[in-house]
């Protein structure tokens, strides 16, 4: 196994929403397998048993020093590219299931060994999870409408336009005014 620090990291797309991370040295490869993720704190996430095998030569073990080497360089290429990557270790299906099922999902095991999940009803999360609280420029004006509700949206949503319109003709009137002069 190499030590010298010749090294080189890559990623190559498979997917429209996964990546195949390449790490390779002097006689070694090994490809990681990333995923979009659904956390807006990564972008790609993936898992740390990867890590385990060298993907070239087949099957041999990285020891663990090597791994945190490994992932030591990773991170800090990651970091010089600016893609922000997580791995962890792989869920377990059943115990993603239960979670589901804790936080009120219908969770429907076929004969067939599928498996359905519904979401819960938006109106039983309650207010916490579906307020919006934008700053800025429009705040005034959508807390005077109540805020996230789709009738209150919509309303929000026509007095952005008026709005707007109203503000193109300021400065249309301004424009003309001035040219005048």
């Amino acid at each position: 196994m190499s030590d010298s620090g010749a090294f080189t990291l890559r990623m190559k797309r498979t997917s429209y929403k996964s990546q195949d991370l390449y790490y390779e040295e002097p006689g070694f490869t090994l490809k990681v397998y990333l995923e979009m993720s659904g956390v807006p704190d990564y972008d790609f996430v993936g898992v740390i048993n990867a890590f385990d095998n060298w993907t070239e030569p087949a099957g041999a073990p990285i020891s663990e020093g090597k791994r945190d080497q490994i992932l030591q360089r990773i991170q800090a290429w990651s970091i010089s590219e600016r893609v922000r990557l997580d791995f962890s270790p792989p869920m377990n299906f059943d115990v993603a299931l239960q979670d589901m099922g804790r936080k009120g999902w219908m969770i429907d095991r076929q004969s067939d060994r599928t498996v359905r999940a519904t979401a819960p009803n938006r109106s039983d999360l309650g207010a916490a999870t579906t307020a919006i609280e934008p700053v800025g420029l429009f705040q005034k004006l959508w807390k005077a409408f109540g805020g996230a509700n789709i009738a209150n949206l919509t309303r929000f949503f026509w007095a952005r336009v008026v709005l707007g319109i109203a503000c193109a003709i300021a400065a249309i009137w301004t424009f003309w005014r001035f040219a005048k002069s």
